[in-house]
C-alpha cells in the first residue's frame, strides 16, 4: 500500500477466517481513514508495529589465540 505510515501488509487470520493484516508505524485516525475495512472482500485488520527495520547481521568473532 503506498499510503505514508503504512510499513507492511500480510494475509492473515482474523476471527477464524482469512483478512489482510495491514501494520503500521502509529494508528491515527487520519491513516485509519485511508485504509479500507475490507479489500477485494477480505476484512482489512490494523495492527500498530511501530517501525520495521532488519536485523544487522550478525558476525561471528574469529577465535583469538589460546581459545
Amino acid at each position: 500500500m503506498a499510503i505514508p505510515g503504512v510499513v507492511g501488509t500480510a494475509i492473515g487470520e482474523c476471527d477464524g477466517s482469512p483478512c489482510i493484516k495491514v501494520f503500521v508505524v502509529k494508528k491515527t485516525t487520519d491513516i485509519m481513514n485511508k485504509i479500507p475495512s475490507k479489500l477485494d472482500g477480505f476484512p482489512v485488520a490494523v495492527e500498530e508495529t511501530g517501525t520495521i527495520r532488519r536485523l544487522e547481521e550478525k558476525r561471528t568473532r574469529s577465535p583469538q589465540h589460546g581459545e
